[in-house]
């Protein structure tokens, strides 16, 4: 495994559109009354860290990242689930709830304008014993960046050679 990253930029023109994304987000949670988070109930700081991620790793695949709905089965980005945090050192967290799939862990710095991908791992790589983790809340996996893959072997999804025109 490797430590090779991905770092992307936002610009003020980007946060706004994730802070909208945002907006967008907790007035559908207050209509809906749901709650969904993994350590605490969602707050515009932990879905801004979220959209924030996944708008970087959409901004570097040269997509279009809009806000959706939350559904626990579909994918984030172009095929890829995106875990993130503010956690400079943090783990690639996935549940048990989470859907199989390639996920990419992205760490946000605290003014929200860098996300540093630090690697990836398929989710049958992630869920074996080693990483489960009950000492916590919410048992999950937790991964450790030395032993995801690195950014630069990132494996393409089908929705994403798809839209690159692979297909």
């Amino acid at each position: 495994m490797s430590s090779d990253e991905v770092i992307i930029r936002l610009d003020q023109h980007d946060k706004n559109k994730v802070n909208n994304i945002v907006l967008t987000c907790e007035a559908q949670i207050r209509l809906r009354k749901q709650r969904e988070s993994f350590m605490h109930p969602n707050t515009a700081g932990t879905m801004r860290v979220g959209y924030t991620a996944e708008f970087a790793f959409a901004k570097w695949l040269g997509v279009p990242f809009n806000y959706r709905p939350y559904d626990r089965l579909s994918t984030d980005v172009m095929g890829y689930q995106i875990k993130a945090t503010l956690l400079t050192a943090g783990c690639l967290i996935k549940k048990i709830t989470n859907p199989a799939g390639v996920y990419v862990l992205g760490t946000v710095n605290d003014t929200y304008d860098v996300v540093t991908f630090r690697g990836w791992m398929l989710s049958n790589e992630i869920e074996h014993e080693c990483y489960w983790r009950t000492d916590v809340p919410n048992p999950a996996w937790f991964v450790p960046q030395s032993q995801l893959w690195s950014m630069n072997e990132l494996t393409a999804t089908p929705e994403l050679a798809a839209h690159n025109g692979a297909f």
